[in-house]
């Protein structure tokens, strides 16, 4: 038996005695890794300086994020979908698995209530909701978003660049900025300049508490749910989780990933397989621009259902 299935069938016989919601993954090292090897790149500045083994590396070793934890969380049509994200540091991927399956919690905060905290804080200040709305349907963590300054944007706003990041081999990157939020964050930056793209009341940078004082939990108080449990790490991705389910939907903005799931009664690999086919998906557009009808949603659906898909 190899690694996969060995993975395969621990996961199906955990599930069948329901022996837990979610589960972590290196992503940079095979199963067979010992603890000693683990420890050595744990330890390591540089994981292409740490001396690992060529055959104890995957195929992602030393790229992107390293631990991912993959949970299971129920659907609208009744099944079960399995959901992942990806962590830098193994302790902040561990207090997210501990943590799912907690109302209130992650896992259970949708795009909707990401929208209300957004627009909560506009009614505060206008950039405070842009910075939510960033969070929310980017792959960010807060910590690199504050770190950003007004010339890291592109000049139409539709990419920003990531100086700082927690993980050496993702910090000077650019990531692409949904098209309905391109406008507003170009005019931040062009009211920023050289300084800080977000800053506070007296023009300094904020840091993680200042931001979740100043920013975050008025926003909440402002939105009702400053009784729910919500952090700002569980607003990261939240519009991207889908969007980036597949290469072949990229630049489909889906809003509220959750109910989308449960009215399409489709899969992110079959939404792909109709966009391959240039069949139109809908672009149910993030918060920040207009939505469809549900009527032309279904409208939508009856046709491929029509179609037999």
């Amino acid at each position: 038996m190899n690694d996969l299935e060995r993975q395969h069938a621990i996961r199906a016989e955990s599930d069948r005695n329901g022996l837990h919601r979610a589960w972590l993954e290196d992503r940079w090292l095979r199963r067979r890794a010992g603890a000693d090897v683990r420890a050595r790149l744990d330890a390591a500045d540089d994981p292409q300086a740490a001396g690992i083994p060529d055959d104890l590396k995957t195929g992602r070793f030393g790229r992107g994020r390293r631990w991912v934890v993959y949970w299971f969380e129920p659907a609208a049509d009744g099944r079960r979908r399995r959901r992942k994200r990806a962590f830098a540091r193994r302790a902040d991927a561990e207090a997210w698995r501990a943590a799912v399956g907690v109302t209130g919690r992650p896992g259970w905060l949708d795009a909707a209530a990401a929208a209300a905290i957004a627009a909560a804080a506009d009614r505060l200040d206008p950039p405070r909701g842009l910075m939510i709305r960033l969070l929310s349907s980017m792959d960010l963590s807060l910590a690199e978003l504050l770190a950003c300054d007004g010339a890291d944007v592109a000049a139409d706003g539709s990419t920003l660049r990531i100086r700082r990041a927690h993980a050496r081999a993702e910090a000077d990157r650019r990531e692409t900025v949904p098209p309905a939020l391109r406008r507003d964050l170009a005019r931040a930056a062009r009211l920023a300049g050289p300084g800080p793209l977000f800053a506070g009341r007296r023009g300094s940078r904020y840091d993680h508490a200042s931001w979740s004082k100043g920013v975050f939990r008025p926003a909440l108080a402002a939105a009702g749910l400053a009784a729910a449990g919500v952090t700002p790490r569980m607003l990261r991705g939240l519009d991207a989780d889908w969007r980036g389910a597949d290469d072949d939907l990229k630049g489909v903005r889906l809003f509220d990933a959750d109910r989308t799931a449960g009215l399409l009664s489709v899969t992110p690999a079959t939404l792909a397989a109709w966009a391959r086919d240039g069949d139109g998906v809908p672009a149910i557009l993030t918060p920040a621009g207009p939505r469809w009808r549900q009527a032309d949603i279904e409208a939508w659906i009856g046709r491929h259902a029509a179609a037999g898909r």
